[in-house]
């Protein structure tokens, strides 16, 4: 069975680009546009693996992640940063609200980060 992304990222041309490649290497994905509709799909639960932008309208991807992280139901879901912002303090932060890793969009390619998501599905069979 497909395992399932759930993309919040509310820059159209990133989060398409993200999706189409994600769902040409056999991913489910499902594309929040803004914040809120991210974190009413997340709380759904129905997600193998989140890929969160912080820059969001509506609500943050910070507040997102927090608001996860305190229910047990996604404490152990693997939740992935995918920003622009690159500095310590944002890294720490996160870290500290509970991602398990940390994409900077403009220093990767599609491939880079299908990469990041297949680490945390090792290999069935």
């Amino acid at each position: 069975m497909a395992k399932k992304i759930l993309i919040i990222e509310d820059e159209a041309d990133i989060r398409e680009l993200y999706a189409q490649f994600l769902r040409e290497s056999s991913f489910e994905v499902v594309e929040a546009v803004d914040g809120q509709v991210g974190f009413d799909l997340a709380i759904r639960g129905e997600w193998d693996i989140l890929l969160l932008d912080i820059m969001l309208p509506k609500m943050d991807g910070f507040e997102i992640l927090k608001k996860l992280r305190e229910s047990d139901t996604f404490k152990n879901k693997p939740i992935v940063i995918l920003t622009n912002l690159d500095t310590e303090n944002i890294r720490q932060k996160g870290a500290a609200l509970g991602a398990n890793g940390y994409v900077v969009k403009s220093d990767v390619s599609p491939h880079d980060v299908l990469e990041t998501v297949q680490g945390f599905f090792p290999a069935e069979g």
